[in-house]
């Protein structure tokens, strides 16, 4: 373990534990518990390190130089499970392998063994062939929908339905990511990824509350839904107020306002 200069190696990377906002404060030490304050100027929480957020500097023992912070979500890295960018450093394990956690499907992955085309295509200097589009396949290439994305972003050309369940409620997020590649411009690759990822979550509490259509979806169970989630950010609330909105404007649903 090694200590941190906040002052000098500290640049706003972390992120808030109660509205997922990046770039949290660092302040001074209180001298109470010799802990250092933290703040967030979205939400304006304050917390502590080690008891809250549990910040930990961990040098990387293969890549001298190198140091691995907890806590702290690596924007360029891909979840080969369900490609979403939302993965955070673990732990280091046995022969020196990196563990990481993503935060939309839960699961563990390590470094360098688990490369995929969604990874591999934000770093390679080649452009992927275009993937020919099925509205009916779960991973889908956004390029074939619509060529006029700026090609800067086409790391973020892939998505993937996969985990999103029930079916009724994917058919409908479907057709809302169609919608949006098809405005073109108005909406980026990457934005079109982060609103999948928060519909991806909110599936996730439909089938655990047993939804089984749109008729039992209303104020109070979003509500709930937001209550019960540990982060919501300005990302997660517009996502699925687009959705909702987009949804009952063209009249694939209705829901109970």
């Amino acid at each position: 373990m090694i200590e941190i200069d906040w002052k000098k190696d500290y640049k706003g990377e972390f992120i808030c534990p109660k509205c997922n906002t990046l770039g949290i404060i660092a302040r001074g030490v209180k001298q109470s518990n010799n802990k250092r304050v933290f703040a967030c100027q979205s939400c304006k929480y304050q917390f502590y390190e080690s008891c809250q957020i549990q910040i930990k500097a961990i040098e990387d023992p293969i890549n001298l130089g190198v140091i691995w912070y907890t806590n702290y979500r690596y924007k360029e890295f891909i979840c080969p499970e369900c490609e979403a960018r939302d993965i955070y450093y673990a732990k280091i394990e046995n022969y020196n392998t990196k563990r990481y956690f993503c935060r939309t499907c839960r699961k563990y992955q390590c470094d360098s063994i688990q490369l995929t085309p969604a990874n591999l295509s934000h770093y390679s200097s080649k452009t992927r062939p275009v993937q020919p589009f099925e509205f009916d396949n779960d991973k889908w290439d956004l390029r074939a929908i619509n060529p006029n994305f700026d090609q800067r972003d086409t790391g973020y050309f892939t998505v993937n339905f996969s985990l999103i369940k029930p079916v009724w409620f994917k058919k409908e997020v479907k057709k809302y990511i169609y919608s949006l590649c098809k405005a073109g411009q108005s909406n980026t690759l990457a934005t079109i990824n982060n609103y999948l990822s928060a519909l991806r979550i909110f599936s996730r509490y439909i089938c655990q509350t047993n939804i089984t259509g749109f008729d039992q979806i209303n104020r109070s169970l979003i509500l709930d839904y937001l209550a019960k989630e540990k982060t919501v950010n300005k990302s997660k609330l517009g996502a699925l107020r687009s959705f909702f909105i987009a949804g009952t404007l063209r009249g694939w649903f209705s829901i109970d306002k």
